[in-house]
């Protein structure tokens, strides 16, 4: 009994520890009969997130923000995706970064998105450019709609780039450079066991897929750790159009059109709804969602009347739904080149050597540990202590 107890309290307490400080995320492109890209953001539940479209040229590009100043994924109305990922193990050695033959990870996000429509044009461009990571270690999934998608990562030689041997690609939060040639059931590593799921997903579905299958492979992958799934997104770049399904909740969702700039209910709603996209946030749509037919009602007669006028007006004079607690200044590419550099300017980690690869030791310091995990590995260690100090008390009497 003793035993038995003993190697419980040794599994809750790895798996609390293990769960404390690991952010994640995953995302896909899949070529079938139509084109879909998703992904699923994996976040700290206490940070919201906003969603904006804005124009470079004749291109609008969709991004979803995180107040923190981050952008984790993008597409635009030329059909190119991006999406950003963090990375584990990180590998660690030194790049010169000097000049201009160098590009790091968020720079290469933003051209993919704000000047390019194809993934050659970003192969080409890579040729004289060595990428270096931003301020954290990620690696970039870029996909166009013309079946082409690269996984890019920074590499010890030179550049990775992982150019998809199906007609679908998969990207979690291991290297798939130092995996390229593994089996996707023999891969490991954080986020394998999310990659394996859609992988074979994605193998059964590759000749047929739509978006009922879309948000069934989201779902099928999803976080309930520290860091939860907040948001699942799928992207159909032909109609330009991305379907929302907010903070696990997959019986509503929503669909934003880029050419309009609107966000409106697509399913699962008792009563319809048409808004701007312009500073809403995720915790708008939850509470919506949640809220259906009283709120649904209320923003009703005060929203979707006006919906031919709102999609005639500019983001700057549309409507903005009385859910925002305040006004967010679009400014999150400027914020976070100015995270990046501040933290480029720190020393970096020393770096360990593991079999062939070299890699670095995860940064603690980047996790956010929540209270109620903390609290279960004080409780997992100090029953595990009077287990073993038990033991002892009952040898010593014999």
């Amino acid at each position: 009994m003793i035993r038995k107890c003993v190697t419980i309290c040794f599994i809750l307490l790895i798996f609390n520890i293990s769960a404390l400080n690991v952010s994640a995320c995953s995302s896909f492109a899949i070529y079938a009969d139509k084109t879909f890209y998703g992904m699923n953001w994996d976040y700290n539940p206490d940070v919201d997130a906003y969603f904006s479209i804005s124009s470079e040229g004749d291109t609008k590009v969709f991004t979803l923000n995180a107040l923190e100043g981050f952008q984790p994924v993008g597409v635009n109305t030329k059909g190119m995706f991006a999406a950003r990922l963090t990375l584990y193990p990180e590998e660690e050695f030194y790049i010169n970064e000097d000049g201009s033959d160098t590009i790091d990870m968020f720079d290469l996000f933003r051209k993919a998105l704000d000047s390019s429509e194809e993934v050659g044009q970003i192969v080409d461009y890579l040729q004289n450019k060595r990428i270096t990571y931003s301020a954290e270690k990620f690696h970039n999934m870029i996909a166009d709609k013309s079946g082409n998608a690269i996984i890019v990562e920074v590499g010890k030689e030179g550049n990775e780039i992982i150019r998809n041997k199906e007609n679908f690609a998969v990207m979690t939060n291991f290297s798939n450079s130092l995996s390229k040639d593994v089996k996707y059931t023999d891969v490991s590593g954080i986020g394998s066991d999310r990659y394996y799921l859609a992988y074979d997903y994605l193998l059964k579905h590759r000749d047929k897929f739509n978006i009922e299958n879309g948000f069934e492979l989201l779902n099928n992958i999803v976080c309930l750790g520290t860091y939860q799934t907040r948001c699942s997104m799928l992207f159909d770049p032909t109609l330009n159009e991305v379907y929302i399904a907010v903070e696990m909740n997959f019986d509503k969702i929503w669909k934003i059109s880029l050419k309009n700039e609107t966000i409106e209910t697509y399913k699962g709603f008792a009563k319809a709804l048409k808004l701007p996209v312009e500073g809403l946030c995720l915790s708008d749509l939850k509470k919506l969602s949640d809220k259906d037919n009283e709120t649904l009602d209320k923003y009703n007669d005060k929203h979707a009347k006006n919906a031919e006028l709102k999609m005639k007006s500019s983001p700057n004079t549309a409507e903005k739904s009385s859910l925002i607690v305040k006004p967010i200044k679009q400014e999150t590419v400027k914020q976070e080149k100015e995270i990046e550099n501040e933290a480029n300017n720190k020393k970096p980690s020393k770096a360990i050597k593991i079999g062939k690869n070299m890699v670095g030791k995860v940064d603690v310091e980047q996790s956010n540990l929540s209270f109620k995990h903390i609290i279960l590995v004080i409780l997992s260690s100090v029953t595990l202590g009077l287990i073993i100090a038990l033991i002892f008390v009952r040898r010593y009497h014999k």
